[in-house]
């Protein structure tokens, strides 16, 4: 299948709410056996706390009906069985309800998934699933962490440049401070992405949108550099040293017009002849985010191809 444009994307299959737990099992067969099987477990050690403590609240008028009056709120028996109670209630409800928030992640997971294959599939585009990363020699790519993974990929062509949409998170894991085993997961950056082939060099840039939470503290070897006018309050703007003078042979008002108006909720980044758009905490398998994204790639995309066609950079 050959798609003309951006907007030629069809983004219906995104538009589909629920999934298949069959055909999450045929994806990923081992990791929906072992989420089930925890939840399974938590679940039933939940319900059965939850069930004692039913039963020992029952037994609790029999005995408090067998002491004193005077004893029945201070019996050191009565007072144990209280605390014991309430601790059945309180790991059941914590372990039933870690059974449900990772039953519900896991499954939101696998039918997200399911509808990027299909997506891909009406598109003519292949389905890659989660890979290992980085893919891209990008700085917003670049972290210092202990896994990066793009999840959910799908390949193709859009007017025969090669097109990419997925998810990217990095993440790093640490020990709580004395205890080693202890382990915790901090995600460092995680946001949707579609990177596209522009098919000319234009000079590297990153465009940090201010309306979005920042991506991180610093872009590598770039340095801030501010365009004119109103665009600070749009966008942070970092480029390489040396580069200015091209980047303002891009960034022309009208062009800069155009990231402010349609493109202000999302970052960019271009690093030799690849664009990166970027929705920062969202996910592609959002219908109305991949449709932004690619309205704005549809916008800015002709430009910046025409304007490095004519420069020298």
């Amino acid at each position: 299948m050959t798609i003309s444009g951006f907007n030629g994307v069809q983004l219906g299959a995104l538009n589909e709410r629920g999934g298949s737990i069959r055909g999450a099992l045929r994806e990923r067969p081992g990791q929906v056996i072992f989420t089930t099987l925890v939840c399974v477990v938590l679940g039933v050690m939940g319900i059965g706390m939850l069930v004692a403590a039913g039963r020992y609240l029952v037994t609790l008028p029999e005995i408090l009906g067998g002491l004193p009056a005077e004893d029945q709120m201070q019996s050191a028996p009565v007072t144990i069985l209280r605390i014991f109670t309430a601790g059945l209630v309180s790991f059941g409800l914590i372990f039933l309800g870690t059974a449900i928030f990772m039953l519900r992640r896991f499954v939101k997971r696998w039918f997200a998934s399911q509808r990027m294959a299909k997506f891909a599939q009406e598109n003519g585009f292949a389905y890659q699933g989660d890979l290992p990363g980085p893919r891209f020699q990008a700085v917003v790519m670049k972290i210092n962490a202990d896994d990066i993974d793009h999840h959910r990929v799908v390949t193709g062509q859009v007017d025969g440049r090669r097109i990419e949409f997925g998810d990217f998170e990095a993440t790093r894991d640490s020990s709580d401070a004395g205890d080693s085993n202890t382990r915790t997961t901090e995600v460092l950056a995680r946001y949707a992405y579609i990177a596209i082939d522009l098919g000319v060099r234009a000079p590297h840039f990153v465009l940090d949108s201010v309306s979005n939470k920042r991506l991180f503290r610093g872009y590598g070897s770039l340095k801030r550099w501010d365009l004119e006018g109103d665009f600070p309050e749009h966008f942070t703007t970092w480029v390489e040293e040396g580069n200015e003078p091209a980047m303002l042979e891009l960034m022309t008002p009208d062009f800069m017009h155009e990231f402010s108006e349609y493109g202000q909720e999302f970052d960019y980044e271009i690093q030799g002849t690849l664009l990166l758009i970027i929705a920062n905490r969202r996910s592609i398998g959002n219908a109305h985010v991949a449709e932004g994204m690619l309205r704005v790639a549809d916008r800015i995309v002709p430009g910046i191809r025409q304007k490095a066609m004519r420069g020298n950079w």
